[in-house]
This record gives structure tokens, C-alpha cells and sequence, in this order.
């Protein structure tokens, strides 16, 4: 933009580099229909212009996964509490067709199966968009590989039964200090999941401009949330200039 920084305040350089860095940073979008055209696709990181961008392979991080024992049981009982699963099962083994010729390469074939009580085995592709999202979204945070310094996660409600975000919110709350996570939502549920202080709330101002304000009096707030006649949420939703101390 400016090869030449001379004359200009300092403060442009460093906004200059931030999102320069933010260009480069690898970044991957994990939209439900993506992830569900690239199961088994072996997807590998392909460069955008001057930005990292893609999908990944659901299958593929599962078996990097299962390389780590730890790792894989913490996978595999939260896919299980969150989405009220029966088993969840992933086996992958090399293979060589039998009409290969001699020092073909083997092709590496994984089965991602779940199973929900009173019905059988199903591959994960069909099972619900909000399976597929909670599927990527442990692969990511337990993937030495491909986890970023941050974890964004945009409207997260769209997609999942209130009961599975809880439990899902309650994990990424548990593990917060680990995988820091950053979330945006229109939801009252959500934030009813989550704690005041860690909200922040995007205001638009008489200008058009948008900036954010966190939380304020939160000990008078828990105080009279204690009470019981209004949630969190429906206090932001209804009245939020009073949450924000206004």
C-alpha cells in the first residue's frame, strides 16, 4: 500500500503489519457444507492469493487424532456427551488394490461411523450439519497440526439443539484457557451459557460506526440476575444500554 512509511504516523506501520499478518495467517472455514463435500477427500491447504484458505478433511484430522490415545478418548467422549451418542467409531488401514502394479502406492482408507441409540452405524455424511460442526470443531482444537492461536466461531446456534450447544459451550468454557476462543451470536441462549464478564457487545453509534463495549456493574448484575426474573440474555436482548452500566 505505502512502500515508503516516511512522513506517516507510526501507528500506521503497525496496523499496516497487523493485517498483513492477519492475510498470511493460515486460516481454515469450516462451513458445514464444505466440510460435508470434503469428507475423505484428503484436502490439503491450498493458497488463496496471498492468504491460506480452506476446508479440511473431517477424516483425515480424526486419524492424525487417534495417533495420540490421550487425545483421541477426550475426542470420542466429547463427540459422545455433546451429541447424545451411542459409539463413535473410526478405523482407517493402508490398501493395495489387488490388480495394482508392483510398488503402486497403497491408498489410505478410513471409515468415520456413528451411532446414535436404536439405530445402526451410519458414516458421519449423514448424519445432521450441527454433527458435522461439532465434529470439526474438536478435530481442530485437538489437532497439534492445525490449530491456530485463536478458534472463531460465527453464530454457532444456527446449526445446533440447544442441548448440544450447552454441552458443546461448556467444553470450549472448560478448556478456554488452552484453546482460546472467540464467538459471535444473536442468541439469548448463548449468552445465558456464558459468563457476563466475558461478553462483549457491538454498538453502532450515530455515525455508523461499530465498536465494542464490554460488560459493566457485573456484581450488580449477577446480583440481580440471582433473583430470577430475567436471564442475562433477555436483559442484553431487551435492555442492553443497562447491562453496559449506560
Amino acid at each position: 500500500m505505502y512502500p515508503d512509511y516516511e512522513g506517516l504516523p507510526p501507528e500506521f506501520s503497525s496496523f499496516y503489519w497487523a493485517i498483513a499478518g492477519l492475510g498470511l495467517t493460515k486460516t481454515f472455514t469450516l462451513s458445514p457444507p464444505d466440510l460435508r463435500k470434503d469428507i475423505y477427500s484428503e484436502i490439503q491447504l491450498e493458497r488463496a492469493g496471498e492468504s491460506w484458505i480452506s476446508s479440511f478433511d473431517i477424516a483425515l484430522l480424526v486419524d492424525k487424532i487417534k495417533n495420540d490415545k490421550e487425545r483421541y478418548l477426550l475426542f470420542t467422549e466429547t463427540m459422545r456427551d455433546i451429541l447424545d451418542l451411542e459409539n463413535v467409531h473410526f478405523s482407517a488401514e493402508d490398501y493395495l488394490s489387488p490388480s495394482a502394479e508392483e510398488g503402486s502406492p497403497t491408498k489410505r482408507v478410513r471409515y468415520f461411523l456413528l451411532k446414535r441409540e436404536g439405530s445402526s452405524n451410519s458414516f458421519i455424511q449423514e448424519y445432521s450439519d450441527g454433527t458435522l460442526a461439532v465434529a470439526a470443531i474438536l478435530g481442530a482444537l485437538l489437532s497439534e497440526d492445525e490449530r491456530g492461536p485463536i478458534f472463531c466461531l460465527e453464530e454457532l446456534e444456527n446449526c445446533l439443539h440447544p442441548a448440544a450447544l450447552e454441552k458443546l459451550l461448556r467444553f470450549l468454557q472448560d478448556h478456554s484457557e488452552k484453546w482460546p476462543v472467540l464467538m459471535t451470536t444473536h442468541s439469548p441462549y448463548v449468552l445465558n451459557c456464558v459468563n457476563p464478564e466475558d461478553v462483549s457487545v457491538a454498538i453502532v453509534d450515530g455515525t455508523g460506526a461499530t465498536h465494542f463495549e464490554k460488560v459493566q456493574n457485573t456484581k450488580q448484575l449477577r446480583d440481580y440476575l440471582k433473583s430470577g426474573f430475567m436471564s442475562f440474555g433477555d436483559m442484553l436482548a431487551s435492555n442492553f444500554e443497562d447491562v453496559l452500566g449506560k
